[in-house]
């Protein structure tokens, strides 16, 4: 068993700014894509009315521990509410489960919870002395274990590269390699033994954060479950209804500005065979919504959030 450190409270980012995004109608179907510990959940059904539903989707088995919190406004007059144990790149399956064709809005907080991070077994944070795993949905078979000790020089090159945005990518990537060759790289510590050659006393925690959260995008297909959650939304969204994103990087937040702009995720707009445009969404406003001073101070981990807000067209 690793050590657990200093833990924080689970607070929701932006919640009231989220919640208002999504501009609630009383009797709406709603998705919460992200449920975490669930903040943003409550918030939505303390606003349904009695005709009103909200569907929770989260792969992290642990995440279904907090789903009680939502579910304590569960009474004959209280809004539905539907916890559904699921990566939400398989969204749009998951609702035609529940005969739901169309939904009122989604919300996805893209962070990862303090559940997450503070839990040393997780080997999400390079805090805290712990095992490679990163995995949100502890029952997949790909660890942070396999990407470090079987992944080829491209490929381990292209995460620090591409998820990572690392200028020394090759290099990381060819010690990685060496050390590998020598003994089996199991756990946190060794990983940062390791990396410590390549980085500056001043920017060591920046370094660090780059290259697990790039370990941590691959094991989770991070990005590929975002572009397919927000394919699917153009379909699953009501005219007017509103799709809310908190993202935490700027791989993710370009992705979210680019298809709420364009309707894809290159720089240009989709256009009908006419030449007309062909965007699914309005973005709501012309720059990311983030968390006020007050905020901040209350919830350090909040600082780099930005929430972006679409209308559908």
């Amino acid at each position: 068993m690793y050590e657990k450190n200093k833990t924080y409270q689970h607070i929701p980012v932006l919640c009231q700014e989220a919640v208002s995004g999504l501009s609630i109608k009383s009797e709406g179907t709603y998705v919460d894509a992200t449920h975490g510990g669930g903040g943003h959940a409550q918030k939505i059904m303390s606003e349904l009315g009695h005709k009103g539903s909200l569907y929770a989707m989260d792969k992290d088995p642990h995440a279904s521990e907090k789903k009680s919190k939502t579910t304590t406004l569960d009474s004959k007059n209280s809004p539905k509410f539907v916890y559904i144990k699921e990566n939400f790149i398989n969204l749009k399956n998951s609702l035609f489960l529940h005969k739901i064709h169309k939904i009122d809005g989604l919300l996805a907080d893209l962070g990862m919870s303090s559940l997450q991070i503070d839990n040393p077994e997780r080997g999400f944070s390079f805090r805290f002395a712990g095992p490679l795993d990163m995995r949100m949905d502890t029952q997949q078979s790909l660890t942070a274990e396999e990407v470090i000790n079987k992944y080829s020089f491209p490929a381990l090159r292209h995460i620090f590269s591409t998820y990572g945005e690392l200028r020394q990518a090759p290099k990381i990537a060819r010690i990685i390699l060496e050390a590998r060759e020598k003994n089996t790289i199991s756990n946190t510590e060794q990983l940062k033994n390791i990396l410590r050659p390549l980085y500056k006393q001043k920017n060591m925690n920046s370094f660090r954060a780059q290259f697990f959260k790039a370990i941590r995008i691959e094991v989770n297909g991070e990005m590929k479950a975002l572009e397919k959650l927000l394919n699917d939304s153009q379909e699953l969204i009501k005219k007017d209804g509103r799709i809310v994103v908190i993202s935490y990087h700027s791989l993710e937040d370009r992705r979210v500005k680019q298809f709420l702009k364009n309707g894809q995720f290159a720089r240009e707009p989709l256009r009908d065979p006419y030449g007309n445009l062909n965007v699914p969404f309005q973005p709501l406003h012309n720059k990311p919504i983030k968390p006020s001073p007050q905020e901040i101070i209350k919830n350090p981990r909040a600082r780099s959030a930005k929430m972006r807000v679409g209308v559908k067209l």
